[in-house]
């Protein structure tokens, strides 16, 4: 299994949590990007007291982010770049989300023309103290069966090979792991009953239901990241780790550790299987596996990466 990795020089300034511009270009949305827009009511809200706005529009930015993303000024082609076609996302108005008035729709399959990889990328770098990064984000499915075999939704490398992606296998949400080592060393987790073997799965395999969820309602995904690439001395955290929430509770069947590693594997995990998260590349849309032949359809709207859990509006 081989995986193109996309390497940005594009460098974040830490101060203000921007991307430094290729050019003078500011936010691009519609034809000039390449990028639909669906018209809805307008920007709408306010951002909240006590919060630095570090991206347009009216989601509250939190004072411990790197980084904000709010898809209010649509879609901003100097701060992400596209893998795929650039009409496999659209600028939705029509849909208010947790966080303001508009959100990024991916729409994807064959049907539509748009398989393979689809998402865009961060072009710049988001500084990970001590290793560590939260990422908070709203995500809207329009279909929960999350058909397989297995998409990357949110996807993290670095480029050592070192690969980690929230996504879902056959009616599971799923977090997986692929090390340069190989398939050997490449471990999925699913919500269902931890560690996932073929033919076992948990999730409801209707279009509108997954476990508590429901389709076409926002659901808040958290995902915590340790690499102990700068901080080995960690105590409280020995070795690496991941930890998902799914509207603020935690899924302990996808939550990953060098133990939980080892368990499954009968021996030691590889010395590092998280990315160094300071110099990796973050993906959000289709990454990965399918699924190529049925119509997908995600929003992404409200992401936040910060130094400490932000937890959902």
């Amino acid at each position: 299994m081989t995986r193109a990795l996309f390497v940005s020089v594009v460098v974040l300034s830490a101060c203000s949590g921007q991307i430094a511009p290729l050019d003078d270009a500011g936010p691009v949305s519609g034809a000039d990007a390449g990028v639909q827009v669906d018209a809805g009511a307008g920007d709408a809200g306010a951002t909240d007291a006590g919060v630095a706005a570090l991206d347009a529009g009216p989601v509250a930015c939190p004072s411990t982010a790197a980084l904000c993303e709010s898809f209010e000024d649509g879609l901003d082609l100097t701060r992400w770049s596209i893998n795929g076609d650039a009409a496999t996302f659209v600028i939705d108005g029509t849909t208010p989300t947790p966080s303001g008035q508009k959100s990024l729709h991916v729409m994807y399959g064959l049907p539509r023309g748009h398989a393979g990889q689809q998402s865009i990328e961060l072009k710049g770098r988001v500084a990970a103290p001590d290793d560590r990064m939260y990422l908070r984000t709203y995500m809207r499915f329009g279909d929960l069966s999350l058909p397989g075999p297995h998409p990357f939704f949110i996807d993290v490398s670095d480029s050592t090979g070192r690969e980690l992606g929230f996504g879902s296998i056959i009616n599971d949400f799923a977090f997986m792991a692929y090390a340069p080592q190989g398939l050997d060393d490449s471990r999925t987790w699913y919500e269902g009953d931890g560690f996932w073997h073929p033919g076992v799965e948990n999730g409801d395999a209707t279009p509108n239901t997954e476990n508590t969820l429901t389709a076409q309602t926002w659901v808040c995904v958290e995902l915590m990241y340790f690499g102990d690439h700068q901080a080995p001395g960690d105590t409280q955290h020995p070795g690496e780790e991941v930890k998902v929430w799914l509207n603020g509770t935690e899924i302990p069947q996808m939550s990953v550790t060098d133990a939980i590693w080892a368990s499954d594997l009968g021996h030691a995990p590889p010395e590092h299987w998280s990315p160094v998260y300071s110099e990796a590349t973050w993906r959000f849309g289709v990454e990965s596996f399918g699924p190529e032949n049925v119509n997908l359809d995600l929003w992404f709207d409200g992401i936040v990466f910060s130094t400490q859990r932000v937890g959902c509006l």
